[in-house]
């Protein structure tokens, strides 16, 4: 059985009989699956592990570390929302609409982790037509030295379109001083073994000295390939990457795949207010001549 103490009504008390401890004085040191105790709440190797988030290291002492600094994360964030109790922040409409948001989330990503957890693993002669199957990967593998401009997404899309016809660094520089936006210039380097397959297939296909652009958040990473070096990868190497991109990319369709499923089946118990309504999606190649056969 629990007991939930109010900390203002034990102060009260304290106050009026001059004095005692909190209830959590004095209480048994934490030991075994207990890794601290914070005003009577424990915090378990459970919550420490989940903190850590499948972080770890070999060595030891960085292992140490990384669980003491993860441990007063923990004990920081338990004092503060603590605090917040005690000030009634958690009363207010504020609170409760990023608490419910907060538990959607867990939940969804939760279902997203089981999903993903019964994928199977590919076995190694997948892995080995993959390699087989994508040389620019592996036997051919690349490394893309880029020039690279750096800057803040303009918030006006359309500023974006007057990028488009630019083909050279030095008329995109021009650009972005002429709309005066900062940007960094540096040099990047993109590893064909460590990058998607799809983004490999977009740059060995780029026409001889094109500019292209990499969104990423906020900022707009604007490239040109200076050169290419070729370093192949064989062996181990290449079938545990391969086995490592296969089970990413089943991953992902089998919870992309599940999602699709469940918003489907629940499209009818979705009731939209008239001005949020989603606009319909533009008819397929298919329909269209459908439509135009049936006319």
């Amino acid at each position: 059985m629990k007991f939930w103490w109010s900390p203002v009504l034990v102060s009260l008390t304290c106050l009026a009989i001059g004095g005692c401890r909190m209830p959590w004085e004095g209480a048994a040191p934490p030991k075994g699956q207990v890794v601290a105790i914070v005003k009577g709440d424990e915090v378990t190797l459970t919550d420490l592990r989940a903190e850590l988030e499948g972080q770890s290291s070999q060595d030891p002492r960085s292992q140490k570390q990384a669980e003491q600094a993860a441990l007063e994360r923990i004990i920081g964030r338990k004092l503060l929302a603590d605090t917040a109790h005690i000030r009634g922040f958690d009363r207010s409409p504020e609170y409760a609409v990023e608490k419910r948001r907060g538990d959607e989330t867990m939940l969804a990503l939760t279902l997203q982790k089981r999903v993903a957890g019964r994928v199977p693993p590919p076995t190694r002669d997948e892995a080995e037509r993959f390699v087989a199957d994508h040389p620019d990967m592996f036997a051919q593998r690349k490394f893309f030295i880029l020039d690279q401009l750096r800057v803040q997404r303009p918030p006006d899309s359309e500023r974006l379109k007057q990028l488009e016809p630019l083909k050279t660094m030095a008329e995109v520089q021009a650009w972005l001083d002429q709309q005066h936006l900062d940007y960094d210039h540096t040099v990047d380097i993109i590893d064909s073994l460590t990058t998607t397959p799809e983004l490999i297939d977009f740059l060995v296909k780029l026409p001889a000295d094109e500019v292209f652009v990499i969104p990423n958040g906020d900022v707009l990473m604007i490239n040109h390939v200076e050169s290419t070096k070729i370093i192949p990868v064989t062996g181990d190497q290449a079938i545990n990457r391969a086995i490592d991109v296969l089970r990413t990319q089943r991953t992902l369709e089998a919870v992309t795949r599940a999602e699709n499923q469940i918003i489907a089946q629940s499209a009818a118990s979705i009731q939209y207010n008239k001005s949020y309504r989603p606009a319909p999606a533009p008819p397929t190649k298919a329909s269209a001549a459908d439509t135009r056969a049936s006319g």
